[in-house]
């Protein structure tokens, strides 16, 4: 007897279907996706010049107290030929071919690969650009519409791309933050490199026949797969490569610009709310003036961060400008317990040899990814934070 399957049945068949990997790969296809194959830059691309030698690292990380160390790899100019772009992304397409730093490759299984669609642990990609170039340099990179990304992993290229003595009339491919955010122009501008800028929006795509580029000088992941969380195997950094930056940086400070000692940074934004106000009062008993980091220029925020000896505040963005403190000065932050090994402002403060201790920050809800705590509320412990505070202050 022909058994008919009833409207549960039948949806269950359809969401099967749809979800399939054949079904995907089809639609793929009838749109004009392509599979691409997965090769490092570091075999692919010219070395064009090498701008500073590996050295070693080690770093320890905020909660666990596990160490990152190793040889840095030396940082390398390279240039690639005939690739398609974006701003946003550290990959480079061409026929079919997917470039992207080795690291990222050997990490792909807790780490996702952004710039590209991802169907059962294959990569397809349109292949299409909007333009194209004949010669630029690439400044852009994952997440560089955000500040830290920016300003960490992406502008310090201008330094090798310095030393590399490459034409100064080839022009340089940046987010489109460079022309619409100050800080980002500001920064960019301060490295005086005069070179016509192309600006790019996340949806743009360049075709280059020739790019330059930099090494991954400072390897960290960007997103990550649901179930995985930062671990000191993650990362690694050329402590010289950045110290390099942050003279440059510094040389360009004005010394008789004066600001606090001891500085509180605070958040004027409503994203990962914290007991703020609350933290606030408890650094003001001990002379601790309030910050708003984002009000100020990026040579004042370098002043800032270059003339303080105390500083604490919510791990985020403003933090870059631990590479410019002192050696002497010493710092307070605080992160949830799936990030007691991310190991990136840990990293800057090895830069300049400053103190960053770490408090736990607490939550109560269920993370799954590192995508779940971007934008979560917490709650640091008065009491655990007046005593680190007081911890900071002894030991000034």
């Amino acid at each position: 007897m022909l058994m008919v399957p009833n409207f549960r049945q039948i949806k269950v068949y359809l969401r099967v279907f749809l979800y399939s990997k054949s079904w995907f790969l089809f639609l793929m296809r009838l749109t004009g996706y392509r599979r691409l194959e997965l090769i490092a830059i570091e075999e692919d691309a010219k070395v064009i010049k090498s701008v500073c030698l590996d050295g070693v690292y080690s770093i320890t990380s905020p909660l666990s107290n596990r160490v990152a160390s190793g040889q840095s790899k030396e940082v390398n100019v390279y240039e690639l030929s005939d690739v398609i772009v974006s701003a946003y992304a550290s990959v480079f397409e061409r026929d079919g071919v997917l470039l992207l730093y080795n690291e990222k490759i050997k990490n792909k299984i807790r780490l996702k690969i952004n710039g590209v669609d991802e169907v059962a642990g294959e990569y397809y990609s349109r292949a299409s650009y909007d333009k194209f170039v004949d010669k630029a340099l690439f400044l852009g990179g994952d997440g560089a519409f955000n500040w830290y990304h920016f300003f960490i992993e992406c502008l310090p290229r201008i330094i090798a791309f310095k030393a590399a003595g490459l034409d100064k009339s080839i022009p340089i491919i940046v987010p489109v933050e460079c022309k619409n955010i100050p800080q980002f122009h500001e920064a960019l501008n301060a490295l005086c490199f005069p070179a016509k800028l192309i600006f790019m929006e996340k949806k743009d795509r360049l075709k280059i026949k020739e790019i330059y580029l930099v090494d991954d000088f400072f390897c960290a992941p960007y997103n990550m797969r649901r179930g995985y969380f930062p671990s000191v195997s993650d990362y690694s950094v050329n402590l010289g490569f950045l110290r390099l930056f942050a003279e440059e940086f510094l040389s360009k400070i004005e010394p008789e610009l004066k600001f606090p000692k001891r500085v509180f940074l605070a958040r004027s934004n409503d994203r990962r709310n914290y007991n703020q106000d609350e933290l606030i009062g408890i650094a003001r008993k001990y002379d601790f003036e309030v910050v708003f980091p984002e009000k100020y220029s990026v040579l004042e925020q370098i002043s800032i961060f270059a003339g303080a000896d105390l500083i604490v505040g919510p791990s985020g963005a403003a933090w870059s400008g631990l590479i410019f403190c002192g050696s002497t000065a010493r710092c307070l932050s605080w992160l949830p317990a799936e990030y007691s090994e991310f190991l990136c402002f840990k990293a800057l403060s090895a830069v300049s040899g400053c103190t960053l201790n770490y408090i736990e920050a607490l939550h109560d809800k269920e993370i799954n990814s590192t995508g779940d705590l971007y934008g979560i509320d917490y709650r640091v412990q008065a009491d655990v934070f007046e005593a680190s505070l007081l911890t900071l202050i002894d030991r000034q």
